[in-house]
């Protein structure tokens, strides 16, 4: 007779353990809202990957970025704030606009654009291991501007790093 008992509470938990794995349909609604979420999540997460810290370029990465930062404006993202640079004097950069290339030159001038003041007037240079070199007249600025480009190539960025404040400032191609 136990094993009648035996079986039948068997069956009993077998059917109750059924009765919990049913779905119901706000059960359902959770999950896919959960789903839905994660979806966004991994398709959106990317949007920072272009402003994440690049290395200083090599010598041949220099001189093709130079090639695509010739004769180009770039404006400061504002998404995130508005970043002031300590290394200038606590300031914004609100726009860089590089000039031609001049074949006699391993440099290329730069204006830097700072509200409420003229247009600065700076040197780039690459310097290996570093980037890119800033000089307004003999003085060197104590940043360096890095090139990136998106994988695909449709999206390039600017960063403008603080030597001492390792602030980053980025600049997105007019």
């Amino acid at each position: 007779m136990q094993e009648g008992t035996n079986i039948s509470e068997n069956e009993k938990n077998e059917v109750q353990t059924k009765k919990k794995l049913k779905l119901t349909k706000p059960h359902v609604a959770m999950i896919s809202a959960c789903a839905t979420t994660l979806v966004f999540f991994l398709a959106f997460s990317c949007y920072g990957c272009s402003y994440q810290p690049v290395s200083p370029p090599t010598q041949e990465e220099a001189k093709a970025s130079f090639e695509k930062m010739y004769n180009s404006t770039w404006l400061l993202d504002t998404a995130e704030g508005v970043p002031t640079l300590p290394e200038i004097g606590g300031q914004t950069i609100e726009k860089i606009v590089i000039e031609q290339k001049r074949e006699d030159s391993t440099s290329v001038s730069a204006s830097l654009y700072i509200p409420r003041n003229a247009p600065m007037l700076v040197q780039l240079t690459y310097q290996e291991g570093y980037g890119f070199l800033m000089k307004a007249g003999s003085t060197l600025l104590p940043c360096k501007l890095l090139y990136s480009a998106s994988k695909d190539g449709k999206s390039e960025t600017l960063t403008l790093l603080g030597n001492d404040s390792n602030t980053h400032c980025y600049y997105l191609k007019k």
